[in-house]
């Protein structure tokens, strides 16, 4: 276990009394690589694509006027399928994940696919990250936690994690962009199929549905990024000041499930609903 230092949008909270000891080792983030896996030998090729991938992660940062984050190649575990599958992998449809500080792909030969995963699973990691220590006993505490906006309890609830999911796609099509803008990695096929191709398309809808029908309010994609950044409500409040009661919708939401147009209903009505499946069919014709 090493620490994270360059993960300066981290921050532990506490809940209940602690003493200093325990404070002190949580205050800074850590990074674990808890699935024991082996990894592939990296080509020059891929070292390439990850030197890109970190650069244009912190490029968006920058766009978005937040601090660069150090981000070291080490921190990226390329595994073949038979390891991701067998060590890493919680459903037959999980390509990569993000977990203590380490980034998990799966490195197949389609590259479309294995930069979309990466771009998305860094995206994962550069988003806010706190740790939830509370106090059961003298003896006893819990840790949960929150990346980004998904909340993760210990009783194995999460909460926003639709919204995480969509935020990250996001944050991980501009990243996309610069790659595709700025380098010669792709042919101009495989250019078109990355910036068509998205995971979460229904997440995705909802979230840019609402970004776009309530574009006269403070609800705006910045805002969106910067709570999933620095882990404040500032965009759950612009939400809940021009819907009332909609965060309790949205934060059931959760992975590319069919009920996303019922969710948009609750939300925010027929106007939500209506511009959602018109967003939605631009995915689905």
């Amino acid at each position: 276990m090493s620490d994270w230092v360059g993960k300066w949008n981290y921050k532990p909270k506490f809940i209940g009394d602690f003493d200093q000891d325990t404070m002190e080792r949580f205050k800074v983030a850590q990074m674990q690589e808890l699935f024991n896996v082996r990894t592939i030998q990296r080509t020059a090729f891929l070292n390439d694509i990850l030197d890109k991938v970190i650069y244009f992660a912190n490029e968006v940062l920058d766009d978005l006027l937040f601090p660069r984050i150090d981000i070291s190649k080490e921190q990226f575990c390329l595994l073949t399928k038979k390891e991701f599958d067998e060590k890493v992998a919680m459903r037959d449809s999980d390509a990569g994940k993000c977990h203590t500080g380490f980034v998990y792909v799966m490195v197949n030969k389609d590259i479309v696919r294995f930069i979309h995963d990466l771009t998305h699973e860094i995206s994962h990691l550069v988003s806010f990250y706190c740790l939830i220590i509370k106090k059961l006993s003298p003896c006893k505490q819990s840790v949960s936690n929150q990346q980004g906006y998904t909340i993760n309890c210990r009783n194995g609830r999460h909460y926003f994690g639709g919204l995480d999911e969509a935020t990250t796609e996001l944050f991980a099509r501009r990243i996309r962009k610069k790659i595709v803008d700025q380098t010669d990695l792709l042919s101009f096929e495989e250019w078109n199929k990355l910036c068509s191709f998205f995971v979460y398309i229904r997440n995705v809808s909802l979230l840019i549905t609402l970004l776009t029908t309530y574009i006269e309010s403070d609800i705006s994609d910045k805002l969106l990024f910067k709570s999933y950044i620095d882990g404040s409500s500032d965009f759950l409040k612009a939400v809940e000041r021009v819907l009332p009661g909609a965060n309790k919708h949205l934060m059931t939401l959760e992975g590319d499930t069919m009920d996303v147009g019922v969710i948009a209903y609750r939300m925010g009505g027929k106007r939500l609903e209506s511009a959602f499946k018109k967003e939605l069919s631009y995915f689905f014709p």
